[in-house]
């Protein structure tokens, strides 16, 4: 009887897991929406029924799948603008003391190990670290400039590694190193066991950005390391010894995230600030397969299944595109982009002529982000859920 229970709990999983794995090749509908005091820049995380989300109100949130009710919330010592990372009962993150640990079940506070503390570098600094967990241990950034690895089961620090800036992104792992950029140019490569320094590679810098800020998240892949920076280009950069194997400029700004495509890891899928398109690319030699025009900025990486992608943009639209052939096959419009889109943009969704006057600073960009209804992040996929969340301060359950 009880290798019969644990056939049938293993069959469950093996069809959920396929279920997860299906596209959603139509628009999907809204099935519910929650709404928070502030605007949502991290990604939704879904476990066994229950969205995980922390909002710059400073809540961590667990709500319902299926009823869009809440769980639970917890008051963190500042803004959330990191993904939760969970583990067995655990649920991790950053907030403005540095990283918290909660039961996912109720919400108490396990612990909360405190950093330097968190800041912004400057408005467009969007991201807090993400932990996660690798090889027994939890590894996450912070404004204090240092890489952190803890025993995930005792909470010890391990090691840590001062880099020379801010350190936002989430991490990436292969070759026995852990890999992270610094808001100070560099890539780190660190050995995971001794915490030491194998290499460190400087970013070429830009007229708008001489530093070269190494903000967005490293992708490992290839036995190569994949990550844009603020100095307008992509780097594939030699995972063992540091060098680059080649670099691609992109004149009009910033490439923000790469992301495997499924079932490969020679295709990237690239996505960018300014330029504001989606590019297909071969990891081995750096060349475009496809390019989706998105008419707006992608911060975050795709959400993938079988033959689809899913991808937020900046201007309160969610894409579900081809993953063949690029072509976008529905559009979700938040009712903020609906309401708005025209203080900002044409018809076609391209920038009115007078935008120049309209957006002066940075701070204008993000009004209008919010306006919008700008979507930061990735949606999170569970059974015949999207879930996604919005500057607009909601978070959006579409299901098919």
């Amino acid at each position: 009887m009880k290798k019969n229970a644990v056939f049938i709990a293993f069959i469950v999983l093996a069809l959920r897991a396929i279920c997860q794995s299906e596209d959603f090749n139509q628009l999907p509908a809204l099935t519910w929406k929650f709404n928070a005091a502030n605007a949502f820049v991290s990604a939704p995380v879904i476990d066994k029924g229950i969205v995980f989300i922390g909002s710059t109100d400073s809540n961590m949130y667990a709500i319902d799948i299926n009823s869009g009710n809440i769980k639970w919330k917890f008051k963190s010592g500042g803004q959330i603008r990191s993904t939760a990372c969970i583990s067995n009962d655990k649920l991790y993150f950053v907030c403005g003391t540095g990283l918290c640990c909660v039961n996912k079940l109720d919400g108490k506070l396990l612990y909360n190990f405190k950093t330097g503390g968190e800041k912004q570098y400057d408005v467009y600094d969007y991201f807090q670290s993400t932990p996660v967990i690798n090889n027994g241990k939890l590894f996450f950034g912070s404004s204090d400039s240092c890489i952190y690895a803890l025993d995930l089961e005792s909470q010890v620090l391990i090691w840590k590694y001062k880099t020379e800036g801010i350190v936002h992104n989430t991490f990436a792992f292969g070759k026995g190193m852990v890999f992270a950029g610094s808001y100070d140019g560099n890539v780190y490569a660190i050995h995971i066991e001794s915490g030491k320094l194998a290499w460190k590679f400087k970013s070429l810098g830009h007229d708008f950005f001489a530093k070269g800020e190494m903000q967005f998240s490293p992708t490992y892949a290839n036995n190569r390391v994949y990550i844009g920076g603020r100095d307008y280009n992509l780097y594939a950069l030699d995972a063992e010894k540091g060098f680059s194997h080649w670099n691609r400029a992109f004149p009009e700004g910033w490439v923000t995230s790469v992301t495997l495509s499924p079932r490969t890891d020679s295709v990237l899928l690239v996505g960018t600030s300014d330029p504001r398109i989606l590019l297909c690319v071969d990891g081995i030699y750096g060349q475009d397969i496809w390019k989706a025009d998105l008419k707006s900025n992608m911060f975050d990486k795709c959400t993938t299944t079988k033959g689809m992608l899913y991808a937020g943009l900046g201007n309160g639209k969610l894409c579900g595109i081809d993953r063949k052939t690029g072509k976008i096959e529905w559009v979700y419009a938040t009712e903020s982009y609906t309401a708005n889109r025209l203080q900002y943009l044409k018809e076609d969704d391209n920038d009115r002529d007078d935008i120049g006057s309209i957006l002066k600073t940075g701070e204008d960009y993000i009004t209008l982000e919010k306006k919008l209804g700008g979507i930061f992040s990735r949606p999170a996929i569970y059974d015949n859920y999207m879930v996604f969340a919005s500057m607009n301060g909601s978070v959006y359950c579409l299901k098919k």
